[in-house]
């Protein structure tokens, strides 16, 4: 989601379903405000930075504004927030007003669509044996085949139990061995969701409640 003008302006963080939003941290992307417009509340912060030209693929200068981008938004979660895509920048707040007029519909049927649940991510990771423990190489292979077999069964079977116990499930990476994966699901569901992770054989770690920054259907 872009605006027409890229140099600096109004930077378009988020939209919000209810007040209050709570307190939105500072950083350096700039100082966070809430604007209402026509029934939507959005988050934004004025920016002197030219996106066009920002040295984006700099990971030295992108980390921290990305990583101010995420805390403004999880700062927002408990007021059901809608994150825009990380750089939807406008000349200035009328540019963004505009833009806001012809999204109005399509922003409002996301937000209610995504009103009442959360994001989890979730990692799961099938133990390998000890090759020192294995009496010889020939062994150790014979019992990677298996576990390799072993370990994608299992976690194809908690994939498929996971989209059976949630509202969507998003794959961002599987391999042999271990899957990470992002889970939409209302808070009663998460109930099911972590009965299933626990009665996997997989190692799991999870993050969450968290913005549902995967299951964003707007374009841009």
């Amino acid at each position: 989601m872009t605006g027409s003008d890229p140099a600096g302006g109004t930077l378009l963080l988020a939209a919000v379903s209810t007040r209050p939003v709570g307190d939105l941290p500072e950083g350096p992307l700039g100082v966070p405000k809430t604007i209402d417009h026509d029934g939507l509340v959005v988050i934004v912060v004025e920016t002197d930075v030219d996106w066009s030209t920002a040295p984006t693929d700099s990971l030295e200068w992108l980390a921290p504004r990305a990583i101010h981008f995420d805390d403004v938004i999880r700062a927002g979660t408990s007021a059901g927030v809608l994150p825009f895509r990380f750089g939807s920048a406008f000349g200035d707040e009328s540019a963004l007003v505009d833009h806001l007029d012809r999204r109005s519909d399509a922003v409002r049927a996301e937000l209610e669509r995504l009103s009442d649940v959360d994001e989890y991510r979730v990692t799961a990771t099938i133990e390998r044996s000890d090759p020192e423990a294995a009496a010889s190489g020939s062994d150790y292979l014979r019992r990677r085949r298996s576990e390799t077999h072993d370990g994608r069964a299992m976690l194809d079977r908690l994939h498929e139990r996971l989209r059976d116990s949630c509202r969507a499930v998003d794959v961002s990476t599987s391999a042999e061995a271990q899957m990470s994966l992002s889970i939409l699901c209302t808070p009663e569901q998460w109930s099911d969701v972590s009965a299933v992770l626990a009665r996997s054989s997989a190692t799991v770690e999870y993050e969450g409640p968290l913005p549902p920054y995967h299951f964003v259907t707007l374009d841009d």
